[in-house]
């Protein structure tokens, strides 16, 4: 379970098949690894505010309308 999904011999197939099937929680640890993998992965883009045509920079907790 250590391996990248791609490298697996058709043996760590198997029995990875296996415990998809007999132990759906470590199954489902294993798949959540592999999306945590894939997501670290990706290459890094900060998150950036949607313009509304307003500034760009962090609300003000005083200038908000009532």
């Amino acid at each position: 379970m250590w391996k990248n999904p791609e490298t697996l011999s058709d043996h760590q197939q198997i029995k990875l098949a296996w415990i998809a099937a007999t132990d759906p929680r470590l199954y489902r640890a294993y798949l959540l690894k592999e999306a945590l993998r894939v997501i670290f992965a990706m290459p890094y883009a900060p998150l950036l505010r949607p313009s509304t045509g307003g500034s760009a920079g962090p609300v003000d907790a005083g200038s908000r309308r009532s």
